[in-house]
């Protein structure tokens, strides 16, 4: 089997998805699960059921490879992607380098500053590791209250922590 080792799986990744755009075949012939995790089109469906208005503009904080990221530009008519890695950050953008609705933002969301707010904003599998990001006692309180700062009014914000018993992992 071959290493699992974070850095080279990305640069796998990364490869993987310059060279194709459908990975449903890849899926059925590599049975590692961070081939599964990073590449099946169900990851999305967490946000599939929302129907998101018209014209909405989302927040992506802790975007990673793009799983999330494909079904939000099906159906909001901008993405704004955060993420902390470079190298994850170029997976998402060659892997959805067909929308034209994404913009990604390579850096610590908690030392960005933006001149908007947003309709909706995801915490997929980000809130857990808000300790690893954070500098001050409460590091979950500070990041939420980040988040709120950039919601308008009648916003959005949909939290989901990674969680072996999750229904992601059983759908």
């Amino acid at each position: 089997e071959k290493s699992l080792d974070i850095s080279s799986f990305e640069n796998e990744l990364l490869e993987i998805v310059k060279q194709n755009e459908e990975y449903d075949q890849l899926i059925k012939n590599d049975d590692r699960w961070p081939i599964l995790y990073h590449l099946s089109p169900y990851r999305a469906n967490i946000i599939e059921w929302y129907p998101f208005f018209e014209g909405s503009h989302v927040l992506e904080i802790g975007a990673g490879c793009g799983a999330i990221t494909t079904g939000l530009s099906k159906k909001a008519e901008k993405i704004t992607c955060v993420e902390l890695s470079e190298k994850r950050s170029l997976i998402n953008a060659y892997r959805n380098q067909q929308f034209s609705n994404i913009e990604i933002i390579i850096g610590d969301f908690n030392e960005m500053k933006f001149n908007q707010q947003y309709d909706y904003i995801t915490l997929i599998g980000v809130l857990e590791y808000a300790p690893s990001f954070s500098k001050t006692n409460k590091p979950f309180e500070e990041l939420l209250m980040n988040v709120k700062k950039l919601l308008k009014p009648g916003g959005k914000l949909f939290i989901a922590i990674e969680n072996k018993f999750g229904l992601k992992y059983w759908a």
